[in-house]
């Protein structure tokens, strides 16, 4: 394991979006990659969403465990098994071998593309846990923040049940086990082969509890709602927040902090004011987040994303608030 330490003190970030629907690109290689997606396309026509594309082929697979007998090489893997679920292209021979028919976020895939170039898709975000299979390699990815890109020692260097990693990544069409962990850089949006050693729900050193997959939920009744922030890692962290606009431009829910000075309580509107404490490692705060029902308008309801980054992490949660 990596014991070299930054002498840095780094920040979670936090990012209010105007809407859940999110484009991810995805750098493709000729031949397979291995991919991991962060959106939900909405459709289930594969066959239109993939149309102007250069990917001919997308492989995930699905079954109680999967040993490492199964980590063939994509070009010699059997499609026929019924573990792989897959889509083919309508133009090739075998696409009659078909039967994957939409595209979930939080998931690995295997893409085939007949050239080189930049996969744009949009879908909706939601806040996903890791499914991780105990005791047995799982096709998996990670939301990591690339402007501060860490190696799988530091990586998972809290996680017990990857403290013996066992990891494979995609290279030159063939599966390369990672022998320098503290060498090697976890990269957003890449799939990997990764073994856990039981069961496990870890999804790096930055944790947020209190948050189902629909993200934050402001109810009618209830305008404040509440989350957990806490640093498993041994570096020590603060968290800040900044404003950005969506991929629409429309408005964001409109939210505040709630802070407790020494003389009272106050709201920040303007949460890029808020100055949150230092986490240690195994330390945790609350973030208190109130809806501004003033600020809406009238509407229904609204929706936009809060994107917190912090370790090496950069995650985007839902929010929506119903009035």
């Amino acid at each position: 394991m990596n014991r070299f330490i930054p002498a840095i003190l780094l920040s979670f970030v936090f990012v209010v979006n105007a809407n859940t629907l999110q484009t991810q690109t995805i750098s493709l290689n000729q031949g397979w990659n291995a991919v991991y997606l962060m959106v939900e396309p909405q459709s289930d026509d594969l066959n239109t969403l993939l149309s102007d594309t250069k990917i001919d082929m997308i492989a995930s697979y699905f079954a109680p465990l999967s040993s490492v007998e199964f980590i063939d090489e994509p070009n010699e893997q059997n499609w026929k098994s019924a573990q792989w679920h897959k889509w083919i292209a309508p133009s090739r021979e075998d696409s009659f071998l078909t039967n994957l028919y939409r595209l979930n976020s939080g998931r690995g895939y295997l893409v085939h593309a007949t050239d080189d170039f930049n996969w744009q898709i949009t879908g909706e975000v939601k806040f996903l846990k890791p499914n991780w299979q105990a005791n047995a390699f799982t096709l998996i990815g990670f939301e990591v923040d690339e402007t501060l890109p860490l190696t799988f020692a530091d990586f998972f260097e809290s996680s017990a049940a990857h403290q013996q990693l066992v990891a494979y990544r995609l290279i030159d069409n063939k599966w390369t086990l990672i022998t320098e962990p503290n060498q090697t850089i976890v990269e957003r949006n890449q799939a990997y082969w990764i073994y856990s050693q039981g069961n496990s729900e870890f999804y790096g050193n930055l944790q947020i509890s209190g948050i189902s997959s629909d993200g934050v939920v402001f109810q009618p009744s209830n305008n404040r709602y509440e989350i957990m922030v806490k640093n498993i890692g041994r570096i020590p962290s603060d968290f800040l927040f900044q404003n950005v606009l969506g991929t629409d431009n429309s408005a964001s829910v409109p939210v505040a902090i709630e802070v407790d000075s020494v003389a009272e309580s106050e709201l920040l509107s303007d949460i890029t004011n808020y100055a949150s404490p230092v986490l240690l490692q195994g330390e945790k705060t609350k973030v208190s987040f109130v809806l501004q029902k003033n600020q809406i308008n009238g509407q229904p309801s609204r929706k936009s994303l809060l994107q917190i980054s912090g370790f090496g992490i950069k995650r985007l949660i839902p929010i929506s608030a119903q009035l």
